[in-house]
């Protein structure tokens, strides 16, 4: 049987092994009580609206009982077989002495060791009624998804390894696998569903979480040729990687520029322009030596040199740029291929800071033609080659033929680039009803940003595959902090105190698989996640937002809120607010306006008192903008400066999570931007377009047309 087929029951297994009821459509997760705060609250309730899971007769999940060893060989037979019918032939028989004929899983047992699958004990037992540890756990569901385990490595870090990179162990905290520690029901879900979510699979859609040249099974021949045809949110507000944060703009450009490093498939920093680096002990002196051979889109070859004006240039005009220079005594070329970065003070962030695509190397007389102005050239080094923006048609990029590709593998945004295809055009496409249409018609091969309230549509059309991208980001509405009312802390504080963010994020992402309510400004799959300021979110207090106001001298002068309708949940967050605000005495001007307009007028403080926007993952507090004096919204405070820059010195995680609470408490005590909660978007593509990586942004080099 075909490997893609041995996952034909996926979600049916969640429901069999996680359930002993039927399965549950969307409208019975709620009747899950005791899940409510759980920490795997989303994921059961994402299984829950696939209609693929249900709880006890009682109504309930008991996300902290634990998973029992015979359960867990129902998850991979099923996933295995499509379902048990083979297993059945098996009952009565046992290869194990303390599994008899008559245990209710003796078939799926005997079929699981025939499968080489499980192999038992030493003293040929196998314990089905023992509970399955999480490494145990995180077998069975790599042999599931027909992966293999890594070479080179023993048991267990040779299967957690595979599973860790698949994305199967993203929301699990590494403590948990700890030798012997026993799988909960809970944990069980979020593995189970991020397994879901990141294999091929003929019923849901979703499509592989690593790359055909990555970890895992190659999916189909590379081809090379074709025009792939991109449908995005809007126009973006302009080029320049250095002087916008602007996600349309990032992950269209990344395709021409590149940076000194970049993430791995785990998001960790790793070299790219880069060839080797190395730091002093005390992390204050940094020698990177660059990738010789390098060549620029117009044939030129980088040098120490481009870098050097390059990296000036971010340290000048961008939020990390400025933290990092802040900190940072010289920057110089030591010869043709050897940049030195001395610091004032230690850090080992430099690698994390160096891989912002808005740190990307261009040629130094591009650089020095630009200065602290717009761009008026777009040269890079990336595998495609900008060249055109058409406003309201199209961004296009052509293969660069002479691209200089890093050696090995891809390995999530880094390793090995490969522009399958001869042209990328993004082509800005507002209404997400027409570029759904558009994806399904083949007018267009990608779609991103689709309303979710389409998924449940999507998933089944056989020519299409949904992504849903989990975590993503977190929505907000950020203040003014420079000019105006808001200026004043109680009215950013009764702002928050009037909001009640469960009906806010239903009505703008729908779906239970699309959000969660969450006050953690990292996300809760996140190492550095925190509890603290839990107690200021989601108040729902419209009394207190009056007191507030009244004590602030607030006299019903409007709050000019810019939001646009080019991101569909923005707008929807604004609106339902708008009403839950006025209810405790705001009045609330929504400037529904474009989102190139938005971006241009967030820079000007005399334009506005409220923006909407969205903050993606962040991979590390000193990196937040909105916690930044120079970002629009301009947040300057000592006490935060303070925190954040004892958390950029201090290396020992311990420490740097207590200091993170504090940034936090201090986030929601003096609330620079409110954050409504967690969402996760669907992106579609065309059943013909693979090679995705299955990382939290898209990008198309290592992706190709099979036909």
């Amino acid at each position: 049987m075909r490997t893609k087929w041995r996952l034909v029951a996926i979600l049916l297994v969640v429901a069999m092994i996680l359930s002993t009821t039927s399965m549950a459509v969307v409208d019975a997760a709620p009747a899950l009580p005791d899940i409510r705060g759980h920490p795997a609250e989303t994921d059961i309730r994402y299984l829950a609206g696939l209609g693929v899971l249900h709880g006890h007769p009682d109504g309930t999940f008991q996300p902290n009982a634990n998973l029992r060893r015979a359960e867990a060989v129902k998850i991979i037979i099923w996933a295995r077989y499509g379902g048990d019918s083979e297993a059945k032939a098996l009952v009565g028989t046992s290869p194990f002495t303390d599994v008899p004929g008559t245990h209710w899983a003796s078939g799926l047992i005997a079929l699981a060791r025939n499968a080489g699958i499980v192999h038992g004990h030493g003293d040929g037992t196998f314990r089905p009624d023992d509970w399955v540890t999480y490494d145990q756990f995180a077998k069975m569901l790599v042999e599931a998804t027909g992966l293999h385990p890594a070479p080179g490595l023993r048991w267990p870090d040779n299967y957690i390894t595979v599973a860790q990179t698949a994305g199967i162990l993203t929301a699990v905290r590494v403590p948990a696998f700890a030798p012997g520690r026993h799988a909960t029901r809970g944990d069980a879900a979020i593995m189970a569903a991020h397994a879901v979510a990141n294999v091929p699979h003929p019923i849901s859609g979703f499509t592989l979480a690593w790359s055909a040249f990555g970890v895992g099974q190659p999916v189909g021949t590379p081809r090379f040729g074709g025009t792939l045809r991109v449908a995005i949110m809007g126009n973006p507000p302009m080029l320049d990687v250095m002087r916008t944060t602007a996600t349309v703009t990032i992950n269209s450009m990344w395709h021409a520029f590149e940076p000194l490093f970049t993430l791995d498939r785990n998001y960790d920093p790793i070299p790219h322009l880069v060839d080797t680096f190395t730091a002093s002990p005390d992390n204050m002196v940094w020698t990177l030596n660059l990738r010789r051979g390098v060549r620029f889109h117009d044939g030129r070859t980088m040098t120490a040199e481009d870098v050097v004006a390059s990296v000036n240039r971010f340290g000048r005009l961008t939020s990390w740029g400025r933290s990092l220079f802040e900190i940072t005594t010289s920057l110089v070329a030591r010869d043709r291929y050897t940049v030195v970065l001395t610091l004032r003070e230690p850090t080992a962030l430099v690698p994390r800071f160096l891989s912002s695509v808005q740190a990307s190397i261009m040629p130094k007389d591009v650089i020095d033609e630009a200065g602290d102005a717009m761009l008026r050239r777009f040269i890079g080094t990336g595998p495609f080659r900008f060249v055109e923006f058409e406003p309201d048609r199209h961004i296009r990029f052509d293969r660069f033929v002479d691209y200089s590709a890093r050696p090995g593998r891809p390995n999530g945004y880094g390793g090995n680039r490969t522009a399958f295809v001869d042209r990328i055009l993004f082509i800005p496409v507002p209404d997400t009803a027409v570029r759904i249409a558009g994806v399904q018609t083949g007018e267009y091969h990608v779609g991103e940003w689709i309303a979710p309230d389409e998924y449940e549509r999507l998933r089944v059309m056989p020519d299409i595959v949904t992504r849903i991208i989990r975590p993503s980001g977190w929505p907000t509405a950020v203040f003014n902090k420079r000019e105006g009312m808001f200026t004043d802390v109680r009215m950013r504080q009764a702002f928050l105190a009037a909001l009640d963010m469960e009906p806010i994020m239903k009505a703008a992402y729908g779906h239970p698989a699309f959000w969660r309510l969450c006050h953690g400004i990292m996300f809760r799959e996140q190492a550095l996640f925190h509890e603290a300021g839990r107690q200021w979110y989601n108040q729902n207090n419209p009394a207190r937002a009056r007191a507030l106001l009244a004590e602030a001298g607030y006299r019903g002068q409007p709050v000019r809120w810019l939001t646009t309708m080019e991101y569909p949940a923005y707008y929807t967050i604004s609106l339902v607010a708008k009403g839950q605000l006025e209810r405790a005495g705001f009045v609330i001007d929504l400037q529904v306006v474009d989102w190139a307009t938005l971006v241009a007028r967030r820079a000007n403080p005399a334009l506005w008192d409220v923006f909407s926007t969205a903050f993606g993952v962040t991979w590390d507090p000193v990196l937040f903008l909105v916690l930044s004096p120079v970002w629009p919204g301009w947040y300057d405070n000592p006490r935060m400066r303070d925190l954040l820059a004892q958390i950029r010195r201090e290396t020992d995680f311990t420490k740097r999570h207590e200091l993170f609470g504090r940034v936090q408490a201090l986030f929601w005590e003096d609330v620079p931007a409110i954050k409504f909660g967690d969402n996760f978007l669907l992106h579609i593509h065309r059943r013909e377009v693979t090679g995705f990586a299955g990382m939290l942004a898209n990008f198309f080099w290592n992706v190709w047309i099979d036909r």
